[in-house]
């Protein structure tokens, strides 16, 4: 957790991969993705096919030119440090109360 997840990165990577292919699984998706809402899945599916392309197009843009170390750093970037992602996003929500609602 300190450094990277690998479990964690691959279960993200499935999880675009699925939405992309219209499989759409866990509670979270299953309330946000009315099964009833069928453009707002076709939406869904259609920005997790366009997500998983622009990533293939600039991991190839990265290849070509013979940088393959800007894929870890661009791509996988996000599932660095996870865990100071995780203590700054808690400091932030701390002091928020349940029954209140948020500025956001």
């Amino acid at each position: 957790m300190l450094a990277w997840n690998l479990k964690e990165s691959w279960t993200g990577i499935r999880r675009f991969w699925n939405l992309a292919r219209g499989r759409v699984r866990g509670d979270w998706y299953q309330y946000v993705l009315l099964e009833e809402d069928r453009i707002l899945r076709k939406c869904n599916k259609c920005w997790a096919k366009i997500l998983i392309g622009g990533h293939l197009m600039i991991a190839t843009g990265f290849i070509l030119p013979g940088y393959p170390f800007l894929i870890v750093v661009y791509t996988f970037g996000t599932f660095y440090c996870r865990r100071l992602g995780f203590l700054f996003g808690f400091v932030q929500h701390f002091g928020l109360n349940s029954d209140e609602s948020d500025f956001r």
